[in-house]
């Protein structure tokens, strides 16, 4: 019965610390970042961080697994929606900026880490992520071209890149509570859309 009333606690706590961690990873970057900081986030002895997680890579797992499977099934539902590849295109860019809002600590932590950590062999589920995501958005891109939907002379993967950058650039700026998600993607697709577009 103690038990019982003692989890929903439990499982508080280890989200505050999950929280915390997300924050202070980063800000600071997961090797720059000590357990007794993220045990000083949240109050609480480095020591009672480890009845709710191993260690710090359990915590790192802890946060970015969820995240990137959330992330992965998120470009699975936009590519499988109806239409043709050019609006797939825009609602995958739309998915990306969501993304990006929705989770924006695990975000700038796998920008940051993919090059660093994320290449031990540990974190290969987070490597085939974003390949499989880049598979995903090639794939719209190429169906695009065959269908003379999308101009022919760029690319695939060049073009997915190129768009990528400039969502990650709009992390720099965008606001949640200024702008609006719908309003930034049509900006974003009255500039790129008409760039993609095969030419005359």
């Amino acid at each position: 019965m103690a038990e019982a009333a003692a989890a929903p606690i439990r499982e508080r706590r280890r989200a505050e610390i999950l929280a915390a961690a997300g924050r202070l990873f980063a800000e600071r970057g997961v090797r720059e970042t000590t357990v007794r900081q993220i045990g000083e986030e949240v109050g609480v002895l480095a020591g009672s961080l480890y009845y709710y997680f191993r260690n710090k890579q359990g915590i790192l797992h802890a946060l970015m697994r969820p995240y990137v499977e959330d992330l992965v099934a998120r470009y699975r539902r936009g590519a499988a929606e109806r239409g043709d590849a050019r609006e797939r295109l825009r609602r995958l860019l739309q998915t990306s900026l969501e993304a990006m809002i929705d989770h924006p600590h695990e975000n700038a932590i796998l920008q940051v880490e993919l090059a660093r950590m994320f290449r031990a062999r540990e974190f290969a589920y987070l490597r085939e992520a974003v390949d499989e995501i880049e598979g995903i958005y090639v794939g719209v891109i190429r169906a695009g071209v065959a269908a003379g939907q999308i101009r022919d002379d760029v690319e695939p993967r060049f073009l997915f890149r190129m768009l990528m950058d400039i969502v990650k650039g709009t992390a720099y700026w965008l606001d949640p509570r200024e702008h609006r998600i719908a309003e930034v993607t049509s900006g974003w697709w009255k500039v790129l859309g008409e760039g993609i577009s095969p030419r005359g």
